[in-house]
């Protein structure tokens, strides 16, 4: 009965590290065929929109299916805020190093303003595209609501941001997860964390927004 059991998990082991794996190669590929520039964020919210099915017991949904709609569905909207979050990021990076830079003496509401700036721009990117495999909705209401969530369930921006470092920083050290498990592992504890959210804002129906289907 004991081989049995552990046989048994072995195979459920195995057919995870599979999906993972499968997912992740899927995320590549349509990162690709948007040539990066226009897949990665699209990829990613249909990596999202995987996991989301997953976790909601979906066992059997179609990985290709599911990954081929989630970006095709959020393709413009995904890339407009990807790309709109990336040029406030380089924003944020040379003001900070033009105050690095500075002799003169810098008034203390400048770097206050900076640092709640950013404090702000890291909330949006830790719930945005959870938000947008989740619900229907438009950009600003997206950024919008992943501000709301994101100062009033901050244990959890905290949470999702550490993970997603520490699976950056593992695979910089372990270039092979990237192939295999960077973007599949990451979306789905990523999700994972953020559907604990969800879901009791489903039940409290707090928030404007419609299912994704």
């Amino acid at each position: 009965m004991y081989a049995n059991g552990f046989m048994s998990a072995l195979d459920r082991a195995a057919i995870w590290i599979t999906r993972m794996a499968h997912l992740n190669v899927l995320w590549l590929f349509y990162c690709l065929r948007g040539l990066v520039i226009g897949g990665f964020f699209p990829a990613t919210v249909g990596c999202l929109s995987v996991a989301r099915k997953w976790l909601r017991g979906e066992q059997d949904v179609k990985v290709s299916e599911q990954m081929k709609k989630g970006y095709k569905q959020e393709f413009f909207t995904s890339n407009i805020l990807g790309w709109v979050m990336v040029l406030i990021g380089v924003v944020l990076y040379l003001n900070y190093q033009v105050m690095k830079a500075s002799t003169a003496d810098i008034p203390f509401l400048v770097p206050f303003f900076f640092f709640a700036m950013l404090f702000f721009y890291l909330l949006v990117l830790v719930w945005a595209f959870p938000l947008m495999a989740h619900y229907n909705g438009g950009i600003l209401q997206h950024m919008k609501n992943a501000i709301v969530i994101g100062l009033t369930k901050l244990h959890i921006s905290v949470a999702i941001s550490i993970t997603l470092f520490s699976l950056v920083y593992l695979s910089l050290e372990y270039p092979t997860i990237i192939l295999f498990f960077l973007f599949s592992l990451g979306s789905l504890i990523w999700y994972w964390l953020a559907s604990r959210i969800f879901q009791k804002l489903d039940q409290s129906k707090s928030i404007q927004h419609n299912h994704s289907s």
